[in-house]
Order: C-alpha cells, then sequence, then structure tokens
C-alpha cells in the first residue's frame, strides 16, 4: 500500500456524483526517492458500492522518476472500479530506478483504457516492471517503448491477472542483464499478447516472452 503520492485521486463521498468527469494530469517532473510511494495514485477506497463507476482521466505528460524502492508511476488500487469512458495514459516518460517498483499498475475491475504512449525505463534495477496487471476488466496496451537496460528479473509487461497487449506499434527492448522478460504471464487468468516488436539484445538468461501456472499467450509480433 502506498504511504505518499505526488497526485492522488480518492472520494469523499460513496458514489460518485452524477454526470461529473474528473481530470488530472501531470505535465512537470514528479520525483520520488521513498519507498511505498505513488507518482499518480487513484485510490477509490469505497467503490464498491452500489456497482458504482467512476469517470475519470489521468495523464503523465512530463516525467515520473522512481528512485526508491516497491513505488508506482500510476496506478489504480484495488477496489478502484473506473468507467468505459476512463483513460490512463503515460504519454511522457516514466524512470524506475529502485526495485520491486512498477511504471503502470493496474488493479481491481475497472473498464477503462489503461494505456503507454510514452516511453517506460528500468534502468539498473532488479524486480521490477514497465506494466503490471491484477485486474478483472480493462483494456490494456503498450503502444510505443518499454526499455529494461541492465536489470535483473525483471519485466517489460506482467500480468498476473487480466489481458495485456503490446499493440502492433508497441516496442520492448532488453539490453543487458539478466533473467528480464519482456513479456511474462503467471496464473490461469493471465492472458498476454504481442502484436508488436520484443528484442533481446545481450545480458543472460534473458527472455522475450515467458507464461507458468496456465497463464495464456500470443505473439504475432517479432521477437528477436
Amino acid at each position: 500500500m502506498t504511504i505518499q503520492a505526488a497526485f492522488l485521486f480518492t472520494q469523499e463521498d460513496t458514489n460518485p456524483t452524477a454526470n461529473a468527469y474528473y481530470t488530472f494530469q501531470n505535465d512537470g517532473t514528479v520525483k520520488m526517492d521513498g519507498s511505498d510511494s505513488a507518482g499518480i495514485s487513484i485510490a477509490i477506497v469505497n467503490a464498491t458500492t452500489n456497482n458504482t463507476y467512476w469517470d475519470i482521466s489521468a495523464y503523465n505528460n512530463g516525467n515520473i522518476i522512481l528512485n526508491g524502492n516497491s513505488n508506482y508511476g500510476i496506478m489504480t488500487s484495488e477496489k478502484t472500479r473506473l468507467s468505459l469512458n476512463s483513460i490512463v495514459n503515460n504519454a511522457g516518460k516514466i524512470e524506475i530506478n529502485g526495485e520491486e517498483s512498477v511504471g503502470i499498475a493496474v488493479l481491481g475491475n475497472s473498464k477503462a483504457k489503461f494505456e503507454n504512449t510514452g516511453e517506460i525505463e528500468i534502468i539498473n534495477t532488479k524486480k521490477s516492471s514497465g506494466f503490471y496487471g491484477n485486474f478483472v476488466d480493462g483494456n490494456v496496451l503498450n503502444s510505443n517503448i518499454i526499455n529494461i537496460v541492465n536489470s535483473e528479473t525483471s519485466s517489460g509487461i506482467r500480468s498476473e491477472a487480466g489481458i495485456i497487449l503490446n499493440d502492433g506499434i508497441g516496442v520492448i527492448t532488453i539490453s543487458g542483464g539478466e533473467k528480464n522478460i519482456g513479456m511474462l504471464g503467471i496464473g490461469n487468468n493471465a492472458n498476454i499478447k504481442n502484436s508488436g516488436n520484443i528484442t533481446v539484445n545481450g545480458g543472460e538468461k534473458n527472455l522475450g516472452l515467458y507464461l507458468e501456472n496456465n497463464a495464456v499467450g500470443s505473439n504475432d509480433g517479432i521477437i528477436a
């Protein structure tokens, strides 16, 4: 659980206001040097009441730098429910330097579109992910760049539940390091799909795509 956030959306009421649409965005630089923190956090703790969904747009157009451990660039909480009209997008850059950290974490049951159209970099660290998913619904995709550089046991995309797509213009690159994975699916509720490019440049025991514990995956793109 995060204990601090640069941008935080949470509810004051149990249910969303009728016809209300909430928008917030980062156009500057957010730097998280501590641990258990988030650049942008959407934490609607009572969202399951009356089966309500919230209309939200959250954008990172700037830079989010994660230097501490167990940090998130953008995250939704497990009880957050976002509507089909909602959008969560990284169009800027998320830089991950800390261990066990995530660029974009999608949790809970949201129908929103979660997309990386910018850049996520994992640099000289371990056990971190560009995208992490453990969700029921939603449209989650990488449409641009995820780089893993000189890291260990990290992944570009990791799903433990839900469908995550590296689409036709998505590029995941592993450069050096060891035991990194471009796309990783774990468990019988996980589904990963590569329609873009995954490239492995050097390093030791690095993999383009890997499935375990009955996860589902497909590749109609390029893994090289």
